[in-house]
């Protein structure tokens, strides 16, 4: 089973600073607690890639691309009728429209279905794909090394694909929207990825007062250990949250005191 990812506060080697944010603003440890996990949270979920929808639209379509050829390209029909020729092959007929076709049974038109097994094949631990990768295991593809598809297929799949794109981000979504409840913030989350409605993930731990405990939130989306790496971001965010504790500046400090005023839940 994939351990979720996870960022977590406790009081631990943070305890000065926490205390001393806590004592500027005149709040308790724990609402500092709450809020820095909160602003942890958003900055994960705004670091975890893509940053932007036409980001993750060219990463979807340049996989797809590496795997997949349409069958209708002039690409595709140029290369086959050189390469089948070679052979003494009559697998390529043209229509009216110049098209090409292949025959059935010599070549399978490749359903959405085997797409998807093949680029799940091809994943690499970074989130994109690799040629070298699945050709490894599936030797069975086309001379190019990539599948000729048919187009309307290749369009399918594609489309398919870009709507996954938001995704991994959304797994941050329910501790990010909890632990703003519990600080009386509005958390900052882009159409695009409110639009996952099955978001996996959670909050967890429980902290007192004086900041006795721990608080947590985890990113529960099946493959979001293999597809962010998730040291690094970690680091990144994490260092964020350190110098916030330590700078504390008047802006800072207004806000806190205000969203606390109002009552934490």
């Amino acid at each position: 089973m994939p351990v979720e990812p996870m960022i977590e506060i406790d009081k631990g080697s943070l305890q000065k600073n926490l205390d001393r944010l806590a004592k500027k603003a005149g709040v308790t440890v724990q609402f500092v607690c709450w809020d820095q996990l909160r602003l942890w949270t958003q900055d994960m979920m705004r670091k975890t890639p893509p940053r932007k929808l036409s980001q993750g639209r060219l990463t979807i379509s340049a996989g797809v691309a590496e795997l997949f050829e349409p069958a209708e390209t002039p690409i595709a029909r140029d290369y086959w009728k050189s390469r089948l020729q070679e052979q003494g092959s009559t697998l390529v007929q043209y229509t009216k429209r110049g098209k090409m076709r292949i025959k059935a049974t010599q070549l399978k038109v490749q359903s959405a279905l085997q797409m998807q097994r093949i680029h799940a094949k091809a994943r690499t631990s970074k989130g994109g794909v690799s040629l070298r990768k699945v050709l490894k295991v599936d030797p069975s593809m086309a001379f190019s090394g990539k599948l000729i598809v048919a187009q309307s297929e290749y369009n399918r799949f594609l489309r398919m694909k870009q709507k996954n794109i938001g995704n991994l981000k959304a797994g941050w979504i329910p501790a990010l929207q909890f632990w703003s409840r519990k600080t009386n913030a509005t958390p900052s989350i882009p159409t695009w990825v409110m639009r996952h409605a099955e978001r996996r993930g959670y909050p967890a731990g429980k902290i007192d007062k004086d900041g006795n405990g721990f608080v947590a939130a985890v990113n529960s989306v099946i493959y979001a250990n293999n597809r962010i790496s998730q040291d690094r971001l970690v680091e990144i965010t994490q260092g964020a949250r350190q110098r916030d504790l330590v700078r504390g500046g008047f802006k800072r400090m207004a806000d806190l005191t205000e969203r606390f005023s109002k009552g934490a839940i």
